[in-house]
């Protein structure tokens, strides 16, 4: 079983790690990652073609670079070869970058000169199956990444006093919930809302997954926020200008009674989201094809006397223009599925989708829930995607292998 090593703090840097002068001396470390790495790509030729860069005095590849005999080749080297500047070619920073610089510090090497190339993730893991690609890929990233190192200086950590006051930028229920929680860590919190109430989108929502409409969660958490006395509220307002740096940021908000400069710490942008007009797609209208915040809009006036309503999930989402998923659509579909049941449960309601994205536990259960209320879900393709026109929809059902035609009062997207 490999070992890793134990993690350490940065120790201070003394004065000898601080010389600009001298000539780099670079040792780069290839890292096999198991099969992670080297079932993918050539990690020994890799290696050589690390020693042929300039200012490579040293170039190895392990096994496990972050094992503690991997990390004890690193420090050995540190000595044995003089070395300045050290690369390591393995896997992500985000994970390993705070081991191997304090590897480095402990072995005498200042740890701003440590440069991590990950050749894992941007590689071997996105390159599967090509292994001459991505062992060039992975040549080239460490090339990069030398050429980097070589023109790292030494740095010294150094502490700054921080404002212990955050602007949130923001007065949707994301920052409502982040202003809320920062107050709970007894610090003060400056939120700006660019419009003239708080709430954000969630105001435009009928009812939530939980049972109880928005504008009950909402009026309990605005009149919450609001009551706190180190939480300051400047709604119809906007930031004009900022400066200053990490800690001690000079904001100044134009607000309806004035310019107001404030000074903050640090600041969270929780500005929100923009619904998708969902234009030219399914033959969109805003009368019988319509938006799921439209559908919201129906259910609070309990304006909807169709006799089946089809939901499209993913529309205008995850394609070449938009590749991302939104995390939320699915869920209000679901939940205003199951809302068009409860009240009027002789529509026909379906769900036409391509994956359900339902996140957590509680979550998940919803789908069985639907189903039991009487809801149906009826998979379909990009490539062979439903068909809007005259009143009807018309999609390939995969599970059956037949195309269905259904007559249709109601398309939500």
């Amino acid at each position: 079983m490999i070992k890793r090593h134990h993690e350490e703090r940065l120790p201070l840097m003394n004065k000898k790690n601080l010389s600009l002068y001298e000539e780099p001396r670079i040792g780069v470390f290839v890292c096999d990652c198991g099969s992670n790495i080297a079932g993918h790509l050539n990690c020994s030729d890799v290696a050589e073609y690390a020693k042929t860069l300039p200012h490579v005095v040293y170039a190895k590849e392990n096994l496990y670079t972050c094992s503690e005999s991997g990390i004890g080749e690193i420090k050995k080297a540190i000595k044995e070869q003089n070395l300045n500047r050290v690369v390591v070619a393995s896997c992500s920073p985000r994970t390993h970058q705070p081991l191997f610089s304090s590897s480095c510090a402990e072995a005498g090497l200042n740890p701003y000169l440590f440069e991590m190339v990950n050749i894992r993730d941007q590689c071997s893991w996105v390159h599967m199956g090509k292994r001459e690609s991505a062992t060039q890929k992975a040549k080239e990233l460490i090339r990069m990444g030398v050429a980097k190192s070589a023109g790292l200086e030494p740095q010294e950590a150094i502490e700054s006093s921080l404002i212990r006051r955050i602007l949130v930028i923001g007065g949707g229920i994301a920052g409502l919930s982040v202003a809320q929680a920062l107050s709970d860590m007894s610090l003060e919190v400056i939120l700006v809302e660019k419009t003239p109430s708080l709430g954000g989108l969630l105001q435009q929502v009928h009812q939530l997954d939980t049972g109880k409409t928005a504008k009950e969660t909402l009026d309990e958490i605005i009149k919450d926020v609001e009551s706190r006395p180190n939480i300051t509220i400047h709604t119809s307002a906007t930031i004009k200008e900022t400066g200053g740096y990490i800690g001690n940021f000079d904001i100044k908000i134009d607000t309806p009674s004035g310019p107001v400069e404030e000074q903050v710490g640090c600041m969270v942008v929780a500005t929100g989201a923009v619904p998708l007009i969902p234009e030219g797609l399914f033959g969109y209208n805003g009368r019988n094809v319509i938006s799921l915040m439209e559908l919201e809009q129906k259910l609070v006036k309990n304006d909807l006397s169709a006799k089946r309503v089809v939901f499209i999930q993913c529309a205008g989402a995850r394609t070449k223009e938009k590749e991302y998923c939104s995390r939320i659509c699915c869920l209000i579909g679901v939940k205003n599925a199951m809302l068009i049941k409860e009240k009027y449960p002789l529509i026909d309601v379906r769900i036409l989708y391509r994956d359900m994205q339902m996140y957590g536990t509680y979550k998940e259960q919803m789908l069985w829930d639907a189903r039991g209320k009487g809801v149906r879900f009826d998979v379909y393709s990009p490539e062979n995607a439903p068909v809007v026109e005259d009143g009807k929809i018309k999609f390939f059902q995969t599970i059956t292998g037949k195309t269905v035609e259904l007559d249709t009062d109601l398309i939500v997207l």
